[in-house]
Parts: C-alpha cells; sequence; structure tokens
C-alpha cells in the first residue's frame, strides 16, 4: 500500500469516526426530546416519531463500529481488506428499520381500527414536531455530504435513514397542525402509520442497495466500469480488453480483466504491457486499489459468460 493510499485511508477513517460520533449524539438529544414529548403531550405520531429515531441511535453505534472495522488494513484473512463491513453494517440498519416500521404499523393500525384516539397537547407537540425537523435536516445534509465524499455506503444509508426522518417529521407535524386547527382527532394516528410505512420503504431500498453491492453487481458502477475502459482504449499492442470485473469493498475497487496480445510476442513486452494497462487503470480513480490483468494471444475467440467489455457497458 502506497504512502499516499495510506494517508488517504486514514483522513477517510477519521472523517468517518467524527461523521458516526456527531450523528450518535445527535440522534439521542432528538430521540430523548420526542419520545418524552410524545408521552407528555399524547401524540402517537410524535412518540412513533421518538421510536423511530431511537433506533437511529442503534444505527449510529452501528456504522461507528463499522467504519473502524473497515479501516483496518488487508490481512491473511481477509486480503481484500475489511470495507464490506461498511455494507453488512447498510443491512444491519436496514432490518432494524424494518422491525421498527412493522411495529409501529402494527399499533397504530389497531388504534384506527378501535377508535383510540388520545387526547393531544397539539400546540407543545407541533413545536417538539419543529425542532426535530431542523435538527434532522442538519444532521441528513451533514452526513450525506460525508458519506458521497469518502463513499462511505454505511453512512451514506444512515443518512438516507435521517432524510426519511426528515419527511416523517414534517408529515407528522402537518398531522398535528391538523389535530389541533381543525379537531380531526384520527389524523395523529393517520400519520403514524404514514410514519411506519414511509419507515418500512427505506428499509427495503437500502437491503436492495447493498445486496447488489454484497453479490458484486455491475447495476449503478457504470462510471467506475466507464473509466476502465477509457484509460486503456487505444493502447499500443493491446486488443480487445474484455471480462472486465470490478469487485467493491467498502470505498476501494478491486479490479481484473483479460486483454489480448500478438501471440508471437515476447513474455518479458507481454509483462511490460500487463503493467502499463495497471498503471493507467490505478491512475483512472483513486477508489481503484488493486488490478489483475490477464493477458491472451489475440484470436483466441472463447465465449466469456460473464465480464464486462465496451459493447456490454453497464448503464447507471
Amino acid at each position: 500500500m502506497s504512502w499516499r493510499r495510506l494517508k488517504l485511508d486514514e483522513l477517510r477513517s477519521e472523517v468517518a469516526q467524527r461523521s458516526s460520533w456527531i450523528t450518535l449524539i445527535g440522534n439521542t438529544m432528538l430521540a430523548g426530546l420526542k419520545i418524552f414529548g410524545g408521552l407528555f403531550t399524547g401524540s402517537a405520531a410524535l412518540l412513533a416519531d421518538g421510536v423511530d429515531t431511537g433506533t437511529d441511535i442503534f444505527t449510529s453505534a452501528v456504522t461507528l463500529l463499522a467504519t473502524r472495522i473497515s479501516s483496518r488494513p488487508p490481512d491473511t484473512s481477509h486480503p481484500y481488506g475489511h470495507g464490506r463491513a461498511e455494507t453488512i453494517s447498510a443491512v444491519v440498519v436496514a432490518l432494524i428499520m424494518l422491525g421498527s416500521g412493522v411495529l409501529l404499523l402494527a399499533e397504530s393500525v389497531v388504534r384506527i381500527v378501535r377508535g383510540e384516539f388520545a387526547q393531544v397537547m397539539g400546540l407543545t407537540a407541533m413545536t417538539l414536531a419543529g425542532i426535530s425537523i431542523a435538527g434532522k435536516l442538519g444532521l441528513f445534509l451533514y452526513s450525506y455530504t460525508v458519506g458521497k465524499r469518502i463513499k462511505s455506503s454505511v453512512i451514506i444509508a444512515n443518512a438516507l435513514n435521517m432524510r426519511n426522518d426528515v419527511m416523517i417529521s414534517s408529515a407528522v407535524f402537518v398531522g398535528l397542525f391538523g389535530y389541533t386547527i381543525l379537531n380531526v382527532h384520527w389524523l395523529d394516528a393517520a400519520f403514524a402509520v404514514f410514519v411506519a410505512v414511509m419507515i418500512l420503504k427505506t428499509g427495503f431500498g437500502i437491503i436492495k442497495e447493498a445486496g447488489e453491492e454484497l453479490m458484486d453487481g455491475v447495476k449503478g458502477n457504470y462510471e467506475i466500469y466507464s473509466k476502465i475502459i477509457d484509460a486503456i482504449r487505444g493502447m499500443e499492442d493491446v486488443t480487445r480488453p474484455h471480462k472486465i470485473r470490478a469487485r467493491k469493498s467498502g470505498n476501494l475497487y478491486f479490479v481484473d480483466l483479460d486483454i489480448e496480445v500478438d501471440p508471437k510476442m515476447t513474455v518479458e513486452r507481454a509483462h511490460e504491457i500487463s503493467h502499463e494497462v495497471v498503471k493507467r487503470i490505478k491512475e483512472a480513480d483513486q477508489a481503484i486499489a488493486d488490478v489483475v490483468v490477464h493477458v491472451e494471444p489475440v484470436g483466441s475467440d472463447r465465449d466469456e459468460a460473464y465480464g464486462v467489455d465496451e459493447e456490454n457497458l453497464p448503464r447507471s
């Protein structure tokens, strides 16, 4: 590992840790505010919002642990490094969201069916919901910006969860407004149902995206494949780069591909070409950590059942 990459990894780990601590502290404060507020004012929607934020405390802790594990360098047991700890943790975050969503949905539906609409201190609950919106919006913008900058799937997943929370708190505010101003008592419970559905929707979306990454899917990786192909397009003595595969681990990519060269070329020259291919691909994107090149003679004409080339480049 080069000195430059080592420094970048250290900086990424430091930024990820700081982001995780900030969201953990912020979520703890907001969860306490909303759970206490929901119990004090009698608002089921505000209490549901608080429980959802309470799950964010756990997910922020999971994120913190994942970023620590993923920052460890490769070793004999994990030659590709520990980056996928972030992806696995994103799945854990999603499962927590799904569990809380199901419980909140069931509780809210039961209230509506039974007609159990509690008396709510509307203005107080609305004020607390407004504070929650502002706090969650700030946490979302901060975390999402950090996650995109350091390409961390678990921080992005956590940020999307908080974006979902902004929408949830906004819906709670609208429901409380309707309850307080229009005196429609079922609105509080109805918006609690909306909160639960939004939690479930986001959870399933995170699982789908994380699953694609865990299974080394090409969907959404158009940019990295395009950079690989552009880096070696037109190289002297290199023919038909194909069977290109990029495996994502955390924020890094591990690439392997086949190229064809003149069958009469010396082994030494073929070796030099493969080194040049590796050099160009790594220079194309600093997230590319390693490249393995397999050299074949021109005219092999073997059908490749998998991998990417210029003709079947995946679209984002």
